[in-house]
């Protein structure tokens, strides 16, 4: 009897140290994840990239344009910024002759499309899609370069971090989280109620034995 006993305890402290790892797993996780300016930053840098890999654009004495609505000032800075990161910087004066490249943010966001439990008593976690749609257009007097730019990213988030991913003074940085699971509240009562009898039940029967 005292060796069930012992064994039982065993089995609960190494269930409590699982528990605990995995508790302080998923918060490490958490806190590597990027806020959405971020996320929308990295899809700016990534095209910038994605653009100067093309032979057709010149790297010296250009002219560069990046046109954007006044609520996207931050991401036309960002772009700014990865062009010259990558030795591209703008000459201040458009002429005739200068090579011009003109980059134009149509619409940058946040979506949130779905929502689920992360297992039966894990916390909500919803999908994040972090979007940048543009085009490019460059000239030159023996060049012409035009492209589309729809770059996004898809990763997941826990809902209870979602107002910390969020800027509350940026509007494009926010986005409609959906209701939650319909099956997952109803069903979580039972399942909740199930475990408890069925510990229980076990508790009685190695304390009888």
């Amino acid at each position: 009897m005292n060796t069930k006993i012992n064994n039982f305890i065993i089995f609960d402290r190494l269930t409590l140290i699982i528990i605990v790892l995995s508790f302080l797993f998923n918060n490490f996780i958490q806190a590597q994840v990027n806020d959405n300016l971020s996320q929308i930053y990295f899809l700016a840098d990534s095209s910038v990239a994605e653009i100067l890999k093309t032979d057709q654009l010149d790297r010296t004495d250009n002219f560069i344009d990046v046109i954007a609505p006044k609520n996207y000032k931050l991401i036309k800075n960002r772009v700014l910024f990865s062009f010259g990161k990558n030795g591209i910087t703008s000459a201040p004066v458009k002429t005739t002759n200068r090579p011009t490249i003109i980059y134009s943010i149509d619409k940058a966001g946040v979506n949130y499309p779905d929502m689920f439990r992360d297992g039966w008593f894990g916390d909500y976690m919803v999908k994040r899609q972090t979007y940048l749609k543009a085009s490019l257009r460059f000239s030159n007097n023996e060049k012409y370069l035009n492209k589309d730019i729809n770059y996004s990213i898809i990763d997941t988030v826990n809902l209870d971090k979602i107002k910390t991913l969020e800027n509350p003074t940026l509007p494009f940085t926010h986005g409609d989280v959906p209701d939650e699971p319909l099956f997952s509240s109803l069903l979580e009562p039972f399942i909740a109620i199930g475990t408890v009898v069925v510990t229980v039940l076990l508790l009685f029967n190695v304390r009888s034995k």
